[in-house]
């Protein structure tokens, strides 16, 4: 769904299960995006079941403008498995309505 000039919204980047937590990145058009406490929110959940945690990211734009239109977020996971980096990649296209 497009996100409204003026109107806040989320971008939630979840990790596959993992064993440490995975470190999730997210990358506004190939540019790691700012992180900072006001604007996004990490939190780690254990899954009793598989034995392994998630890592959930939320990022807020408060206000998207016309610089967000056609905006290319990629989340990157990354986790070790057996002491090697494993990373995996979603991408997603950002559509902005200005008014």
């Amino acid at each position: 769904m497009p996100l409204r000039q003026g109107q806040s919204a989320n971008i939630t980047c979840l990790s596959s299960p993992s064993k440490p937590p995975s470190k999730l990145i997210l990358y506004k058009n190939e540019e790691i995006m700012a992180t900072e406490l006001s604007s996004s929110k990490i939190s780690i959940e254990f899954d009793t079941n598989t034995q392994q945690n998630l890592t959930k990211l939320v990022y807020t734009i408060d206000n998207p403008e016309s610089s967000w239109n056609n905006v290319i977020i990629k989340c990157e996971q990354i986790y070790k498995v057996a002491e090697k980096n494993i990373q995996l990649d979603v991408t997603a296209k950002i559509q902005v309505y200005c008014e």
